[in-house]
C-alpha cells in the first residue's frame, strides 16, 4: 500500500533543462517513466526573484545574504550566483526531512570556478567536487547496520566557463548507485544482491540539507549553479500499512496525539517527532506497532506531557527493514510567554534578549539553521546581550526555554 508523502510531478514542457544536454534530458525522461521517479525539489531560478524560492517542493529555509539570481545561467537562462561582494559560499539550506528517504536522485548544472565545491550534502551524504574531481559519498543501511560508500576521483570537471550537468542516483529497489557527467556514466556501486534490501541511511543527518557548501565561485559574480532537480528514484515511499487518520489536540496542559491504521504488515513502529518551528524535528517518543494482522483496524495514542509554545507534530512510520515514511504535520499552539523580544533583527554584532515581565531563569541556545550550537547559557535577569560578531552570516535560530518547559523560538538574520 502506498503512502504518498510528496505529490507526483510529471516532467512537462515547462521543466527547464539545458537544450545542449538533450540526451541528458532524454535519459532523465526515460528513467522517470521506467522507475516512476518522483519529483521532490526543483530550483531553476528563472521564475521567482527570491533565490530561496523553489519552483516545486520546499523553499529553502536559509541562504547566503550575498547570493543572487543573475543572467548567464545554463543555456542562456538565469542561475544562482554567490554574489558580488567578495567570496561567499552559497549555503542554501533545505529542510532535511524531505530527502531522508531510501532512494535519491540529484541533477545539477554547475560551472566550475574553483577546485572544491559541494553540490548537495546532508549528514554523511555528500555529492560534489574535491580537488577538481567529481565524487559521491553516502551512508547505506542493510540488516540494521550502517556502512559508508565513497566514490572518489570519478571525473575531472572541465574549467571551460560552461555549464555541465552532473547526476547522482541510488535506487534501493535495485541496490545500484550511479554518477554521471553530461549523461555519461563515470562511476557506480552495487549493493549485495542477496538478502535484505539496502537503503540510504540518514543516521545523524541533522535538520538541514545544504546546497552550495564551500562554493563561492572564487568571488566571481556570475551564476555557477542552475537547474537543481531532486527526485525519489523509486517513486512513492512505500510502507506495508495505510494511515487512515492522524490528529493532534490540546488536553489540559498536555497535547494528545491519535492515529489509526490498517493493512499493517511487517511494521516495526512509530516515532513521534516534534518541532518548535516546523524545520528542526526531535523524537519525543515511540509506539510499537500492534501487528494484529493485515485486515485489522489499529488505534494508537501518544501524550506529549511537556509541550512547548508552538508544536509541530509528525509521525515517522518505520518498516522492519528500516524503510520509513512520514505523515502529514499537525500544529498546536499552547499558551506561553508573549512578552519576550529579540532585537535588533537583522543583527550585525550584538543581539539583545528582553524577557519583559517573565520571571525565573531562561535557558538559551543560538544555533545555525543546520543545528550547530554557537552559544548557550541562561538568563536570570530581565535582559541579556549576546555577542554574535563571530557568528556566520545568514539565518540563525535562538531558542529560549524556562523550567516549566515553556519555550519560544526566534529566527534571526546575521549580517
Amino acid at each position: 500500500m502506498f503512502i504518498g508523502i510528496f505529490l507526483v510531478y510529471p516532467y512537462t514542457s515547462e521543466s527547464v533543462i539545458p537544450m545542449k544536454h538533450f540526451y541528458t534530458l532524454l535519459s532523465l525522461l526515460i528513467l522517470s517513466v521506467a522507475a516512476q521517479a518522483q519529483l521532490i525539489s526543483k530550483f531553476t531560478w528563472d521564475t521567482y526573484a527570491d533565490p530561496a524560492r523553489a519552483d516545486y517542493g520546499p523553499n529553502a529555509t536559509g541562504i547566503s545574504t550575498y547570493a543572487t539570481i543573475e543572467t548567464g545561467g545554463s543555456n542562456g537562462t538565469k542561475g544562482l550566483s554567490p554574489g558580488a561582494s567578495g567570496a561567499h559560499d552559497i549555503n542554501m539550506y533545505l529542510p532535511a526531512s524531505y530527502y531522508e528517504i531510501p532512494s535519491l536522485e540529484i541533477y545539477i548544472d554547475f560551472k566550475r570556478k574553483e577546485s572544491d565545491a559541494v553540490f548537495f550534502t546532508l549528514g554523511t551524504f555528500s555529492f560534489g567536487m574535491s580537488g577538481g574531481s567529481l565524487y559521491a559519498k553516502f551512508l547505506v543501511k542493510r540488516n540494521g547496520v550502517d556502512s559508508t560508500v565513497a566514490l572518489n576521483g570519478l571525473y575531472s570537471l572541465p574549467s571551460d566557463n560552461a555549464f555541465h550537468t552532473y547526476h547522482y542516483s541510488y535506487a534501493a529497489s535495485t541496490g545500484i548507485a550511479t554518477v554521471s557527467a553530461d549523461g555519461t556514466n563515470v562511476g557506480s556501486w552495487q549493493a549485495p544482491t542477496t538478502g535484505s534490501k539496502t537503503i540510504l541511511s540518514w543516521t545523524g543527518a541533522g535538520a538541514s540539507a545544504t546546497v552550495g557548501q564551500i562554493m563561492d565561485g572564487t568571488g566571481a559574480n556570475m551564476p555557477i549553479i542552475d537547474n537543481l532537480i531532486i527526485n525519489n528514484t523509486d517513486g512513492y515511499v512505500t510502507l506495508p500499512l495505510r494511515l487512515t487518520s492522524f490528529d493532534a489536540v490540546k488536553a489540559g496542559s498536555t497535547n494528545q496525539l491519535s492515529w489509526t491504521t490498517t493493512h499493517e504488515d511487517d511494521v516495526q513502529g512509530f516515532t513521534i517527532e516534534r518541532s518548535p518551528d516546523g524545520i528542526s524535528y526531535d523524537a519525543i517518543g515511540t509506539v510499537s506497532a500492534e501487528q494484529r494482522g493485515y485486515e485489522a483496524a489499529n488505534a494508537y495514542t501518544f501524550t506529549d506531557n511537556a509541550p512547548v509554545a508552538t508544536n509541530y507534530y509528525r509521525l515517522k512510520m518505520t518498516d522492519i527493514d528500516g524503510t520509513a515514511a512520514y505523515s502529514s504535520v499537525k500544529k498546536i499552539t499552547n499558551a506561553v510567554a508573549a512578552s519576550i523580544s529579540v532585537y535588533p533583527n537583522p543583527v550585525v554584532n550584538t543581539v539583545n534578549i528582553r524577557l519583559g515581565e517573565e520571571e525565573g531563569t531562561w535557558a538559551y541556545a543560538v544555533t545555525t539553521i543546520d543545528g550547530k550550537t554557537l552559544k548557550a547559557g541562561s538568563i536570570a535577569g530581565s535582559q541579556a546581550s549576546l555577542d554574535l560578531e563571530n557568528a556566520p552570516k545568514g539565518l540563525l535560530i535562538i531558542r529560549l526555554k524556562n523550567a516549566e518547559n515553556e519555550a519560544q523560538t526566534f529566527k534571526l538574520l546575521k549580517q
